[in-house]
């Protein structure tokens, strides 16, 4: 579940049971522990490829391609 701390940095550890662990700061997103659990880089792929590929996505589109219950 995604927690904020005093300063309104978001955890998220978990997410629909899986891994993230990723922090959002502002408008920073830290990656350094979902890498270290998927592979250099990984974040920064998935990011690029939602940048590329977010124009008429839906989130069925989206529960769709990770396998989530709707």
């Amino acid at each position: 579940m995604p927690y904020a701390d005093v300063f309104g940095n978001l955890f998220i550890n978990y997410l629909q049971g899986r891994p993230l662990y990723v922090s959002i700061t502002g408008s920073e997103l830290d990656t350094g522990r979902y890498d270290r659990d998927h592979g250099d880089g990984a974040a920064e792929r998935i990011v690029e490829d939602l940048k590329q590929t977010r124009e008429g996505t839906t989130s069925a589109d989206l529960d769709a391609a990770t396998g989530a219950e709707a």
